[in-house]
């Protein structure tokens, strides 16, 4: 009979063996290395989520104090610019009336012939004339 060192099948065991008990100790070790990482991930969401539970109160926060103060800059400003349109109403009443007498002028000059008074109108630049030859004195 032979022996057990010579025969063939128990050296291929025992290496089967030898890198079944090395491949089990590296999924082992693998497993606790996966384990602490995704307790340490399981960490850091918790820390972002309470994190972002703390921006999007201040993000409320901070929406709601512009308002406010819009509020009160809409306050203060709507006097000032209902003086200022006040004031740009006069102006421009204080023009149309000046415009109103130059017309009125115009017409007690040249009368209320309204063909005439389309085709009498200012010279276009100065120094020259654009008047039609049959009315020179409109010019």
């Amino acid at each position: 009979m032979t022996s057990l060192f010579e025969d063939p099948l128990v050296w291929i065991l025992l290496v089967a063996l030898i890198a079944a008990v090395f491949a089990v100790m590296r999924a082992r070790s693998t497993n606790i290395q996966l384990r602490a990482d995704n307790g340490r991930l399981h960490g850091d969401v918790a820390s972002v989520r309470g994190r972002l539970a703390e921006l999007r109160t201040s993000y409320a926060w901070a929406g709601s104090w512009p308002a406010a103060d819009l509020e009160a800059v809409r306050r203060v400003a709507e006097p000032a610019t209902k003086a200022t349109l006040k004031s740009a109403v006069a102006t421009l009443a204080a023009l149309a009336e000046g415009q109103l007498a130059l017309l009125d002028g115009l017409q007690q000059k040249y009368g209320d012939d309204s063909a005439r008074a389309a085709i009498c109108r200012p010279p276009r630049l100065p120094g020259t004339r654009d008047c039609p030859s049959a009315w020179p004195d409109c010019c």
